[in-house]
């Protein structure tokens, strides 16, 4: 089975030990074992930091609809299928405003924290106005309504009915003049 070659037997056969494609195979398999539980250890990680994401995120949840006067305010003024031309637009402005297209009623408005002091903030009834004005998208009120509704403030003073959070204003302002 050798051939001579200068008087040294060769085998047709691979010249490295015997054991070699086991051992080969036995570490590729180590290799793949190491691998697989390093993924797994940080699946297991991102897992626990989505979770724990996810209950810091439950907690305020419920620390906020927990908050008085804020959630149970808009749920009693709004239900669903409420979307015609007659629902109050900003349901926390003083009895004074009206228009021809939506009513707003101070019966909606509720006992709503006071704008921060570092918190810039529009009266409904200012904010309505500069809506009314810009809605070229033609937005129902009720639409309006749920885009603004994290962003209402009690009155800063007294008869100043209520007020809104710029931010959001702005941001609704862009979306309705820019559609």
């Amino acid at each position: 089975m050798g051939f001579p070659a200068d008087g040294v037997l060769l085998t047709k056969w691979s010249s490295k030990p015997a054991d070699h494609k086991i051992v080969r195979v036995r570490n590729n398999q180590r290799r793949h074992r190491e691998r697989v539980k390093s993924r797994i250890a940080d699946l297991e990680s991102r897992l626990a930091e989505t979770q724990l994401e996810l209950q810091r995120a439950l907690s305020t949840i419920e620390r906020l609809t927990a908050e008085p006067g804020h959630a149970a305010c808009h749920r009693s003024t709004i239900a669903p299928g409420d979307a015609d031309r007659n629902t109050p637009l900003l349901g926390c402005a003083s009895s004074t405003t009206t228009t021809e297209t939506w009513s707003v009623d101070e019966e909606s408005c509720c006992d709503l924290n006071p704008p921060g002091p570092e918190e810039s903030t529009t009266r409904c009834r200012d904010a309505y106005k500069i809506i009314a004005e810009q809605n070229y998208a033609g937005l129902d009120a009720f639409t309006l309504r749920e885009w603004l509704q994290p962003g209402f403030r009690g009155a800063s003073a007294k008869d100043d009915g209520c007020r809104v959070e710029n931010g959001l204003l702005f941001s609704l302002l862009d979306h309705i003049s820019s559609s």
